[in-house]
């Protein structure tokens, strides 16, 4: 029941972050179009590619917190101490590289990179901070309230004429200001590290560096390798559809988040029968969102992807793919993050290793052949092979852990309905935005009446988190 409510609340901070998230795509893609959205982008793929070894140092720190309360502080603040030193020797190399990188983004934009950069950093591990304190709606809420005064600092920027880079500034300021309060709520996690805390940190950061390194690949390999082939106008089509699909996704992100300090915690207590149960209960609400996405998609894609503006209305087809793809890797992220928490970072190391060089390769190769068609197939192919191998290994090391097939066949039969509801609508339906978002609304309701219906489990599981005091 915890855990559930904790996921909820966690669940609801993403639902809003997210909203904001589409907030700053929609501005951009009305006010600067599809090609300076596409070169925004570059600049974040960048980002997050740089700031790639400091995701194992905030993943480590995080899990080895949740394994003691007695010296959670140590970890953090050991954290701290390695990625402020990172984020200064970042700082100065990109000041050495300056022009090369003025040059890729095609933007003045080293020197605020770098700063953008070394606040991230913080950020992140600020919110694994909190994870690792299992104060995990904490770190979903303060996620929340960065990315509103991100949209908002961002149009105030671009409105006051700096355009892209204003993006930029609004983005490393929002970060800034919730570094400083981040610190300030955990000012009790700050002490002075032990040689002990930086060793277990680095024992599982040299496994989990592979991982963040898996997150990156997931999200911005394919608009690196699409910058070398196609336009800026497509890039931004493409993040555009990628905004949609990830905004599917936050289910099970929020349930993985909430569930890995859990499952560390009983880990370390041998109760495997309980992680058994927690790692079935995410399997069938891992899907709840992205299945009916991805059917909703197939008959709406191109309506939703037109309310961005027009000229967007392309991605309809790769908006589906996508859909698809982070559906299958959210199923596998589930068994990896069991993995993590369940302190095999070897087995999940060697799983992102395949899963991003899969990736990789399969985006030079099929980008190459059939432009950013490729870089969807090439995302959801190798999505499929990470699923495969997280499952086969977790039912390894785990034992008694089933797919729950019933359960999310009952999902794809909800999806169905819907989709087959919502189709002969849309043939008497002019392309209106408000019209659109009818059609999102009705066929949620749709869907959400069906499974209600058909599935005695989730049913038991939404009243279960209702108020005491609501009579059903």
């Amino acid at each position: 029941m915890r855990e559930g409510k904790v996921a909820i609340s966690h669940f609801a901070a993403q639902v809003i972050r997210s909203v904001a998230g589409f907030g700053t795509t929609f501005f951009i893609a009305r006010y600067l179009g599809a090609g300076d959205l596409g070169i925004y982008s570059q600049a974040l793929a960048l980002l997050f590619w740089i700031k790639l070894p400091g995701g194992s140092i905030t993943s480590a720190a995080s899990k080895r917190m949740s394994e003691s309360d007695t010296r959670s502080a140590a970890f953090f603040s050991a954290g701290l101490v390695i990625l402020t030193l990172y984020a200064a020797l970042v700082g100065v190399f990109m000041l050495l590289l300056r022009d090369y990188i003025d040059s890729y983004i095609g933007l003045d934009i080293a020197l605020v990179l770098a700063l953008l950069i070394a606040v991230n950093l913080i950020f992140d591990l600020v919110k694994s901070g909190f994870v690792g304190l299992k104060r995990v709606s904490i770190s979903g809420w303060i996620g929340t309230a960065e990315q509103l005064l991100r949209l908002g600092g961002q149009i105030s920027f671009v409105l006051a004429g700096f355009m892209v880079i204003g993006l930029v500034y609004g983005h490393a300021l929002s970060l800034l200001a919730f570094c400083v309060l981040g610190l300030l709520m955990l000012r009790s996690e700050l002490t002075i590290p032990t040689r002990q805390a930086f060793s277990e940190i680095r024992s599982f950061a040299q496994y989990s560096w592979l991982g963040s390194l898996k997150s990156v690949s997931l999200s911005w390999a394919d608009l690196l390798v699409l910058g070398l082939f196609v336009s800026d106008q497509l890039v931004g089509v493409y993040q555009a559809s990628w905004t949609l699909s990830s905004f599917l996704a936050i289910v099970g992100g929020s349930i993985a988040t909430t569930l890995f300090p859990e499952i560390s915690a009983l880990d370390s207590e041998n109760q495997y029968d309980r992680v058994r149960d927690l790692l079935d209960d995410a399997l069938i609400y891992t899907g709840i969102f992205l299945i009916p996405g991805a059917f909703g998609a197939f008959v709406i894609g191109e309506r939703l992807l037109r309310i961005y503006s027009p000229e967007f209305s392309i991605g309809n087809e790769i908006l589906v793919i996508l859909i698809a793809a982070r559906m299958v890797h959210a199923f596998g992220g589930q068994a990896l993050n069991a993995l993590n928490a369940l302190d095999y970072p070897d087995i999940a190391f060697r799983i992102n290793g395949i899963f991003i060089t899969t990736n990789v390769v399969l985006n030079v190769i099929l980008v190459y052949q059939f432009s950013w068609y490729g870089a969807a197939t090439a995302t959801l192919l190798s999505s499929l092979l990470y699923f495969v191998i997280s499952w086969r290994e977790i039912i390894l090391r785990l034992g008694g852990v089933e797919f729950p097939i019933l359960e999310v066949g009952k999902q794809v039969v909800a999806s169905t309905i819907m989709m087959l509801g919502l189709y002969p609508i849309i043939s008497y339906t002019p392309p209106s935005n408000y019209l659109t978002i009818g059609l999102v609304g009705l066929g949620a309701s749709v869907y959400a009446l069906v499974l209600l219906g058909i599935s005695k489990q989730v049913r038991a599981k939404v009243f279960s988190l209702l108020p005491a005091s609501v009579n059903l």
